[in-house]
């Protein structure tokens, strides 16, 4: 796992990449690079990192490399923290195949066959220094 500080200069930066709106609860888009699929980069250092899961790490919260990031809004250039929730392969495969209609509220675990619990990491404990998983290229 990668780490960084979020320094001043670094949230200047990557704030400065998005489209908040004014609205808390409205998709924050990234306006800088997507890729094919839709979604950001931001690069940190020589790490070209996903914009969304950056983000995570500077909402508080903790990021395990085997974990994914889904957009309960279904919107890829999304940021705002508050549509992003840690999740799993599974649960996120899942959540992926469902109409956009028919998916649970944010907050809400979605009950996965085979699989016990929904596995969401909420520890907020690494504020200073937050872990970030794989870059876009799938390496550590």
């Amino acid at each position: 796992m990668k780490k960084i500080q979020p320094t001043p200069e670094l949230l200047e930066r990557f704030w400065s990449k998005v489209d908040r709106k004014d609205d808390p609860d409205a998709c924050w888009e990234w306006k800088a690079y997507l890729n094919t699929d839709g979604y950001g980069y931001f690069r940190i250092g020589n790490m070209i990192l996903y914009a969304h899961r950056v983000v995570i790490v500077l909402d508080g919260r903790r990021l395990p490399n085997k974990k994914l990031i889904h957009h309960t809004c279904g919107n890829r250039a999304c940021v705002n923290p508050k549509h992003l929730q840690v999740t799993d392969h599974l649960v996120n495969n899942a959540r992926e195949n469902m109409k956009f209609e028919e998916r649970p509220p944010i907050g809400i675990e979605l009950e996965v066959p085979g699989e016990e619990e929904a596995a969401i990491d909420e520890d907020t404990s690494e504020r200073s220094q937050a872990e970030v998983g794989t870059s876009p290229d799938g390496s550590a």
